[in-house]
């Protein structure tokens, strides 16, 4: 016989705390600031790779410093821009 697992939902460990006495908390794993870093960087070397691809890059083989670069100025452009971090 097949068992069907449910996933737990935050009102589950909710009550499983209630129940044992312990008070749920949320702490920021990041000031804000650094989550604007990692999100400029994590797009920026997305539209990196996207220009890479779409303009024969590849083929170049930019080394890992330059790639870098490339990266790290992307996205001082991008946290300049909110609107522009933070859109798909």
């Amino acid at each position: 016989m097949s068992q069907q697992h449910q996933r737990p939902t935050f009102a589950h460990v909710a009550a499983i705390a209630d129940v044992l006495g312990v008070e749920l908390t949320p702490v920021p794993k990041a000031e804000s600031e650094e989550l604007r870093r990692r999100q400029a960087r994590s797009k920026a070397r997305q539209l990196v790779r996207l220009v890479q691809g779409s303009s024969g890059l590849e083929g170049q083989a930019l080394d890992q410093t330059e790639l870098e670069t490339l990266v790290a100025r992307a996205a001082e452009k991008l946290l300049r821009s909110k609107r522009k971090l933070w859109a798909e």
